[in-house]
């Protein structure tokens, strides 16, 4: 595994990658690269740390939607496991990919979704397992792409992504 630092949209940034190749198809200008032991990588994500990140990121999300009229989601400690395990593998697809875009996040939400059997449908039903999300990036309501932004600015906010989430302790 290579560690890399560079810049992207002028940000110092930090990730892990399977090789220089990867970290430079990635927009990585690297300015250093080093090894690393994916088992060091792994020991650092401390899980408890995830699932706080995932709950904030899920509230600010869920405030925002209900700004949008949106009332989907319930608070964390009533939503329902789904919700949560969306919210959790997002943390951890943004740890593992730090220069992340919104379309990046959604195309990976959306594989999870259609990997545990959702598929498209114009409401949301948990029982039948339809989203109305479940459609390209490029198609989603403007409030849809911008819940997706938010979601990763208050990931990187409580993240340190150079050395894992358990960092954000030490800063």
């Amino acid at each position: 595994m290579i560690l890399a630092r560079g810049i992207i949209d002028g940000f110092e940034v930090e990730g892990i990658f399977e090789s220089v190749e990867a970290a430079r198809l990635a927009g990585y200008e690297i300015a250093e690269a080093q090894e690393r032991e994916t088992a060091e990588k792994e020991s650092d994500v401390n899980v408890e740390q995830i699932k706080q990140v995932a709950e904030l990121a899920h509230e600010i999300n869920r405030a925002y939607c209900a700004s949008l009229g949106d009332w989907s989601y319930s608070p964390w400690e009533k939503a329902p496991d789904w919700q949560k395990k969306s919210a959790i593998n997002g943390v951890k697809f943004l740890n593992d990919n730090p220069s992340s875009t919104p379309r990046d996040c959604h195309d990976n939400w959306m594989r999870d979704k259609r990997a545990d059997g959702w598929k498209y449908g114009p409401f949301l039903n948990p029982d039948s397992k339809e989203h109305p999300c479940i459609k390209p990036y490029d198609e989603l309501p403007d409030g849809q792409r911008r819940k997706d932004a938010l979601f990763i600015r208050v990931v990187r906010a409580c993240c340190n992504f150079a050395d894992g989430i358990g960092a954000a302790d030490a800063n």
